[in-house]
């Protein structure tokens, strides 16, 4: 085992579970606390965040390394404000792409019900351990780093957690203001495109790209015959991948079509979703290369991995969720879950067999 200590009560989007984060570090060099510019964290190194403390993990040597404690951080937190908070409860965890920040959302007060009301965005310094509040909000559920990490797209509620309307605001992390986004969303499909633009689904299941400054919308002309599951800005295009159903359709596999957002045309793609378990294919992680995507269907914990230009199969992995791939593109990490415990595994595109790469791990999720 990894961890010796059991993780805090965490609630991800609607599910209340304890969990493990693993994060993926992508840029390797910030400024250490001397100012000075030295590696923060190796290639081939992962960060393991365990309710509390952030962990330097490198699967290749077996190396781990903590870097800090937020349960004590909290703690002197609490020592300095009126109102305590009644429980940490991290939400959500993003890391900048310097790696001298990671960004968290927490829990500061519940309703009578147990739930999360009052919840914050906190922007932690890895090295210094100094920490800004950056939003408060009731309702608060989760955000997402812009790609150049200077604004947050920050999802809430407007009523009850879990139950009501979604809505979401754009912080600006310069100014600290969060412009509140006038049009009620669908869940789950919300990606940036660029550092200046994100694409959202309205509740009416219509697409909208926003600018993220003017928070402009264009509604995207997609006719109304087809059902939006959700979309994905395909990598090094200026196209999103969608996965769509005709309106009234008979259960079947989830179809996939190409939006150009240079032409504003939409096209057929060369595959669909490989069988009809995948009728609603919600989940998308391309390779860091764009030669492979893996897919899946929410919540079902069966993925499929095939080569994304040509849509040939490499394999379909069951039991699986929250997927990081690897830098060199060679290889995905994975959750697999049994009936009886759960592991860490890596998905070797080269063998195409899989090992266990942390064994008995636990209420471990994989952020990516």
């Amino acid at each position: 085992m990894f961890f010796s200590k059991t993780s805090k009560p965490c609630l991800v989007v609607m599910m209340i579970f304890i969990v493990v984060f693993i994060v993926q570090t992508s840029v390797t060099t910030s400024q250490d606390s001397s100012g000075n510019g030295q590696p923060v964290f190796p290639n081939d190194a992962f960060l393991l965040w365990n309710g509390s403390s952030l962990i330097q993990w490198q699967p290749t040597v077996s190396v781990q390394k903590s870097y800090l404690n937020l349960t004590e951080l909290e703690m002197n937190r609490q020592e300095n404000v009126s109102t305590p908070k009644q429980n940490l409860g991290t939400l959500s965890i993003a890391l900048d792409r310097t790696n001298q920040y990671i960004y968290t959302l927490e829990v500061i007060s519940k309703d009578e019900r147990g739930l999360p009301y009052a919840l914050q965005i906190v922007q932690t310094n890895i090295l210094t351990q100094n920490q800004k509040s950056l939003l408060t909000k009731v309702g608060l559920f989760t955000f997402l780093m812009s790609p150049n990490n200077d604004k947050i797209l920050a999802l809430y509620f407007d009523g009850e957690f879990g139950r009501s309307g979604q809505h979401a605001c754009v912080l600006t992390l310069v100014s600290g203001t969060c412009n509140e986004l006038n049009l009620p969303l669908a869940p789950k499909v919300m990606q940036w495109i660029d550092n200046q633009t994100f694409v959202v689904l309205s509740l009416k299941r219509q697409l909208y790209l926003v600018n993220s400054s003017t928070l402009e919308m264009t509604l995207l002309p997609i006719p109304d015959t087809w059902d939006i599951v959700s979309a994905v800005p395909i990598p090094g295009t200026n196209s999103l991948l969608l996965s769509v159903n005709p309106k009234n359709y008979v259960t079947a596999p989830v179809q996939f079509l190409k939006f150009d957002l240079s032409t504003m045309r939409l096209t057929d793609f060369p595959y669909d979703a490989l069988n009809s378990d995948y009728t609603s294919v919600q989940d998308w992680w391309f390779s860091p290369d764009g030669q492979y995507l893996l897919y899946g269907a929410g919540g079902s914990f069966g993925m499929v991995l095939v080569e994304f230009k040509t849509g040939q199969l490499i394999t379909e992995l069951k039991n699986v969720y929250s997927p990081v791939w690897f830098p060199d593109s060679k290889g995905v990490m994975l959750l697999y879950r049994t009936a009886d415990q759960s592991s860490v595994i890596k998905f070797d595109l080269q063998t195409k067999q899989s090992s266990t790469l942390i064994a008995n791990a636990a209420n471990i999720v994989v952020l990516h």
